[in-house]
This record gives structure tokens, sequence and C-alpha cells, in this order.
């Protein structure tokens, strides 16, 4: 034990105490069991601490190398933390080895997250997910070495090779022999789903790629002790591997004679007009590849399913239900029918869905569906490739909205326009953010709002795509950037104005009371893009960045000037502190600062450059702003956001959110542990201990992006 300036030996059986400084001598070695029951396993010359926190245990390694067998953490995590990196996990094995060039983590089992933290100009921040036989660097200066070197000073480390190289060997098998499911261009259940579905959602079939699966691990599981024992651990007991097995066969057994697509539909009851409320009952549509097994092992199944309810809550269907009086729903708590005929699986609590999709297949029906506009963008989806599809025709769920609403109001939002959304997820090939490096899979989610005419109003608001040099004033290591180009600021506050006469009247008062026009003198010389971030330390105060477009400095830096000065004689008059505007010229370069000698004091320090106005708090940043803007060293030019910026035909984009909190992981990770401790004190309340720890950490799997283009009569995301 490390306590100040003393040291004592601590024997095997003895208790380590929370803050304790623990150490292990030259050619001496140490295994710590914490009271989760994760082990650590200490090399020579290791130091470390522990902390509890609500969000889970924290091991403080100060140097050396441990190994740490983590015990089943869920729904909490077990951390490792160093001064330039964080490990979490729920469950796994590991090793981290830290020293005086930096880091390196190594994954024997499991899963681990490693955030990292810079700390010089050479290291790259960010997070990284590893699996087993993974291995992550915080340096450049740290290399990569095999994994099993990395735990060969382990008194277990024969053990941890055998499994390295078992679950390496089972995971490449599944790779080669199982294939991902391939992207659907077109759908005959599409044409099949009732008239008045409101909401559609297309799923894979999923079924034959997680049987096989099952397959080849319990192939390798009965080939391998090491995998036995390892799966035997990871699931608990032999009932629970039992459970596993039963499962997965169960679902592979109805999948396998189903085809490639499940749909399921919902909206207004069967072959009704919408009301604009999605309240009919959702019905299931598979295709039905082997009818007679299917038939069979739907039988088994409903009687153990009604066996273990004590009702009928399934019903199989031998002919088609009757579909009742139009419009017509199911009982509340009635079972669930399925209804296997005509290459077709049809499952739905509803009697009348079930006959309307059956109405569907007759030769020569004439289903409304398939007239819809909602069923045209849909097939588009189709069309471009469909992974996981997901539609909703607002046009028909608004429609009662939009008739309770005034029209004025109506047409001045412009969001009763909207027509259908659209979201579809895929996983697929993206390039790299540079030609050299290779392609990788990468998953995208892309939805899309599409509305009825032109967009308008609110809904306006947001311009065509367009390049956003505001992105140039903000630096590669950014952690958090919101950008987006709008239509003429001078209309967005007419259309704002023009939706309340009141809030019209009270702001012409108050313009003739101060003598300024916001019209004229704010929004008219201001461009149509405008961004604002964190860019920098988090402590002691955040380093925000505002930027925005400017076609008018010199009037812009009147209505501040004037408005600065009439706030300062309010102050004064009220017997309050004064605000002043400081102004310095730098060469060609004019700094501006507007201060408050408070309490609360304020500083907001700006100028004009390039077109546009940079805002931040202190000047320092203003200048380490304009040198990465000289350099090229800026966001906008970052591999890092152009590698998450999908393939397609646009150039530019509409609007963009970036985070990449990863990069502060360690300091989100003390203002959670400060949050665990407010919690333990009962200061924290609802937002201490986990809650504010999760959403910290939790936050910080990045970097990653959303962005948008506004079109004509759409908005992509």
């Amino acid at each position: 034990r490390i306590a100040g300036a003393s040291s004592g030996a601590v024997a095997a059986g003895d208790a380590v105490r929370e803050g304790e400084q623990v150490r292990t001598a030259k050619d001496s070695r140490a295994v710590l069991r914490m009271s989760d029951g994760s082990q650590i396993e200490m090399a020579e010359r290791a130091g470390l601490s522990l902390a509890a926190g609500r969000g889970g245990n924290t091991i403080e390694l100060e140097r050396g190398r441990i190994i740490v067998q983590a015990a089943r953490q869920r729904p909490r995590h077990l951390y490792v933390a160093t001064d330039d990196c964080l490990v979490s996990v729920t469950g796994t094995i590991f090793a981290v080895n830290h020293g005086t060039k930096g880091s390196r983590v190594s994954v024997v089992e499991g899963e681990v997250h490693v955030s990292r933290q810079a700390r010089a100009a050479s290291d790259t921040p960010g997070l990284i997910v590893l699996h087993p036989g993974d291995q992550a660097t915080t340096s450049p200066n740290v290399a990569a070495v095999p994994v099993r070197q990395e735990v060969a000073w382990s008194r277990d480390a024969s053990r941890y090779d055998a499994l390295l190289a078992e679950l390496g060997a089972a995971g490449r098998a599944i790779d080669a022999q199982v294939a991902r499911p391939a992207l659907r261009t077109s759908s005959r259940l599409l044409d099949l789903v009732p008239a008045g579905s409101l909401v559609y959602l297309a799923l894979p079939n999923l079924s034959a790629n997680l049987v096989q699966t099952q397959q080849l691990l319990e192939q390798r599981l009965a080939e391998s002790p090491v995998l036995q024992q390892w799966w035997s651990a990871t699931l608990g007991s032999p009932a629970n591997e039992q459970l596993f097995h039963d499962l997965v066969q169960q679902v592979g057994d109805v999948g396998q004679d189903l085809g490639d697509e499940v749909v399921i539909a919902a909206g207004s009851a069967a072959g009704a007009a919408g009301n604009g409320a999605c309240s009919g009952p959702p019905v299931v549509l598979a295709e039905a590849i082997r009818e007679e097994p299917l038939s069979a092992t739907l039988r088994q199944e409903v009687a153990a399913v009604n066996r273990r309810a004590g009702k009928t809550a399934l019903v199989l269907l031998d002919q088609l239900p009757d579909a009742g009086p139009a419009g017509s729903s199911p009982a509340t708590g009635g079972p669930l029918m399925v209804w296997v005929g005509q290459g077709l699986l049809v499952a739905s609590p509803s009697a009348s869905q079930i006959a309307a999709v059956a109405a569907n297949l007759r030769p020569g029906a004439a289903n409304p569906f398939t007239g819809s506009s909602f069923h045209a963008r849909l097939a588009q989806a189709y069309a471009d490739g469909a992974g996981w599809l997901f539609g909703a025709d607002l046009k028909q769920l608004l429609a009662g909205h939009r008739a309770a609403a005034p029209s004025r109001l109506t047409d001045a939002m412009g969001l009763f326009d909207l027509e259908h959304f659209v979201v579809e997820h895929h996983d697929g090939t993206a390039p790299t953010a540079t030609a050299a490096t290779p392609e990788t899979s990468a998953a995208e989610t892309r939805a899309a709002l599409t509305f009825s005419q032109q967009r308008r109003g609110i809904a306006s608001w947001l311009a065509a795509p367009a390049p956003m040099g505001s992105l140039g004033f903000f630096s590669a290591d950014a952690n958090l950037v919101a950008a987006f180009v709008v239509k003429s600021p001078v209309d967005l506050l007419d259309e704002l104005l023009s939706l309340s006469p009141d809030l019209a009247a009270e702001l012409a008062k108050t313009e003739a009371a101060h003598g300024f026009n916001l019209r004229d003198d704010f929004a008219a010389p201001l461009g149509g893009e405008i961004a604002l971030g964190l860019d920098g330390p988090l402590l002691p105060s955040p380093s925000w960045q505002l930027v925005a477009e400017v076609y008018d400095p010199v009037r812009l830096q009147q209505t501040f000037a004037r408005t600065v000065q009439q706030v300062n004689a309010e102050q004064l008059a009220a017997g309050k502190p004064g605000v002043a505007l400081q102004q310095e010229q730098d060469g060609d370069r004019t700094y501006y600062a507007i201060v408050s000698s408070g309490p609360p004091q304020l500083e907001v320090h700006y100028l004009f450059a390039d077109g546009y106005l940079v805002a931040a708090p202190t000047r320092a940043q203003l200048d380490r702003a304009l040198a990465q803007r000289a350099a090229g060293t800026t966001l906008a030019a970052s591999p890092r956001l152009r590698g998450l910026l999908g393939r397609d035909g646009q150039v530019n984009v509409s609007a963009l959110f970036y985070q990449n909190l990863a990069s502060i992981a360690p300091i989100t990770g003390a203002l959670g542990a400060a949050a665990d401790a407010s919690g333990a004190a009962g200061t924290g309340g609802a937002v201490g201990g986990h809650g504010l720890r999760g959403l910290l950490l939790g936050a910080g799997h990045g970097p990653s992006l959303l962005y948008a283009y506004a079109e004509t009569d759409r908005i992509v995301f």
C-alpha cells in the first residue's frame, strides 16, 4: 500500500479499500478480487487504485500492466481509466498496458470500448470498439504487438492463448460461411397489404443466418474444450444453454419455410377510409415457401404457446375467416390468428385484415393501396435497395389535425403539407477517409420527409445544400458542431412574425422605444449560414464558438454598438453593473469584446473575418481558429468528418450535427465520477450518479454524424 510517505506490504487475504494506492514491486505480481467478482492480475511495477460508483466500478491505472477478468456488470459497467484512455466493459477478459509513451489495450474475450484522449498533437483521439484478438494504442509511438505477447506474463497465459486461437477460428469460420442478407429491390408483399394501411415495416428474414451461425458454433464447441468452457461460463448454466439452443431452433423452424422478408402493416381498419389515426390492427405478411412443413411447425408452436399462456392466445386457421362488417375491429385481448395459404403466411388479431390480404391474392383483384402515393414511395425505396424499411403515410395520419387547425396558421407553418416519412437502414460498403485505404463495411440510416408540394412556411426555412464556410473556423478535433444553411434571415423573421400578430405588435413597440429595426438592423446584414460548437477544453469553462455568415459587417457592428450602449445605460440606471464594448486593432484585424463587470461576469470576444462573424469566450480562441483556418487543419478538411458522409450525388449538405465526445472521455469520466460521489452523498438526486455517468460516457461513442439535404419537396436525413 502507498499512502503519502508511508508504504507497507499487503498479505494474501487482506482487504484493499476504495481509493487506496496499491503497487507491485520489481519481480512481484498480485491478484486482486473486486467485490463484484471481477479479477485483476497485476504484473511487476504496476500501480492502481479502485473507485466505486453507481454506474460501475473503476480501476484507476497509474502505471504498468494488468489483465482484467470482468464479471458480468449489466446494467452497470467496469471501467479502467488511465491519463490517456478510458476502457469500458460489461463482462470480458482484456489487458491494459500503460506507460510513459502511452497505453495499449488488448482483448482476449468479449467486447471492449476504448475512448482515447490525445496527450500530444500527434496522438489521435476517438473511440474504438474491440473484439477478441483486437488491439488499440493511444499514441502512434506505441506499436501494436500480438495479443498473446501482451498476456504472456500471466499465470493464465496458456488458457488465454488457447481461447484467442479458438475464438478467432470460430469467428473466421462463421464470417466465411454465413452470408449477410442481400438487399431487396422489389417486394410481392408490398402489393398485398390492406387498403388504408398507414404504417409499413419490412424486415429481412434472418432466421437462416441465425440457425447457420448456431450450427457452426455448436460444431466448434463440440470440437474445443476451451470454447466449451468459455460458452458454459458465459451462459451460466446448462439450462440457459438449452434455452438458447431451443429459442434459435424455434425461430429457425418457422423462418426456414418463409421468404426473405417479413412485413408488418397497420392503419385504419381494412377497407375503411383513413380517419387520420393509425387505429387499425396490425397484420404480418411473409411468403410461405413450403406451406405443409410450415403449417406442421406452427401447429406445434400453437399448442406450446397456448399451454404456456393458459388460454387460447394463438390460433392457426384451417380456412379463411369471415371478414365481418366493414371497418370492424378485433375484440380487445383476442387471440392472434395465423393463416397459411396460396404461398403466403398472414397473421393478425383481426379477421378483417387477414381476409383483406387474401382478397388481394385473387386474380384481377384491384387493391386501392397499390395506386396510392404511399405505395409509390415505398416501391421507390425498394428499387434503391432495401434492408430494414419503415414508412408512414403522414398525409393520412395528420388529416384529422389538419382539419382542426386554422387554415391561415396551417398554411404559414407548411407542416401539414407533409406526405410521407420513410426510413431505410442497411449495411454496405462505404469509402474511408482516404483513397489509400480500402473500402470498409459501414451501416447507414437514411430518412426522408416528403411534402405534397414545394416546401413552404417553416418547412422551407432549411435551404438547399450549399457550401459551409463556417466549418473552416472549427478545428479537426472539435467536440460538437451544429451547422446549417437557411433561406434569407429577413424572410424567416417575416414568416415568424406573420404567425403571431401579437408578437409583431410587441416587437413594433419595442423597436419604437429603442430606435432600432430588428429586420433591417440585425436580420438584413446576416447571410444564411450559422454554426455553433464546442471546440477545445470543457474545463474550467466550455470553449464554445459561434460562426455566422455576414453580408454587411459595418451595419451589424453598428447594431451591436448601439445595443450595448442602450443596455449599459439601462443597467446603470437600475443600479446594476454596466456593459462595455471594447475594441482593439491588431494589424488589419479588429477585435471586439462585450464585457460585463458582473456579477455574473461576462465576456464575449468576436471579430469579422472572410465574410463571417466569429465569436468565442476568449481572444486566444479566436486567434486559434484563424490560425487553423490559415493552415487548413480544420473540421471542413478533416478526413474524420468526410469519412462519415455517405456516398451519393450531393456535394454539399443543408445541415449537419457532428459529435466526437469520445475525445474528451477522461473529462466526462471525471464528471461522471463526481456525479457518483454527489449521488452517494445524497446531493445528486435524479440526475446524479448512474444517470449522469451514463449520459456523459454513453455520448462518447463517436465520432458520428447526422446530416440533411433539403430539396424542393422533401428533406432527406
